[in-house]
């Protein structure tokens, strides 16, 4: 098994989110492990059922995670800020584990944001740094 897949399924991750790479620093005692989104997914609007929401840009997050064989774990992922029908902007601090989770079903339709099974460490993010 490689090391993406390992933390894929450490972490719970499933698509459209994705382990890209895994750096082991040892003489600074840290993995940090780096998270990417599959491009082109939609987001939906959860104010607006069955709308999109337009992606208004990606924003860089660091999280600290539970300890990885004693070595301090970083999860690092560009998170999307989308905006919704209202004019309402989200993908910040507070609103990281919601805009982490696409709106979209297997038929291509879209729904609602707590359909979505998304890793419990990304919506629930340590310390946000």
């Amino acid at each position: 098994m490689k090391d993406t897949q390992l933390y894929e399924q450490l972490l719970g991750l499933s698509k459209p989110w994705s382990v890209e790479r895994v750096e082991l620093a040892l003489e600074a005692g840290t993995v940090t492990v780096q998270v990417q989104c599959d491009k082109g997914t939609v987001w939906g609007d959860p104010e607006a059922p069955g709308q999109r929401a337009h992606v208004h840009g990606w924003v860089r997050r660091e999280w600290r995670h539970l300890d990885t064989c004693q070595l301090e774990t970083r999860i690092v992922a560009e998170v999307p800020r989308v905006k919704y029908q209202s004019g309402r902007v989200e993908g910040g601090r507070g609103a990281v584990g919601r805009a982490l989770q696409p709106h979209h079903a297997a038929d291509g339709r879209l729904r609602h944001p707590a359909a979505r099974n998304v890793s419990m460490t990304l919506r629930h993010p340590g310390t946000l740094i």
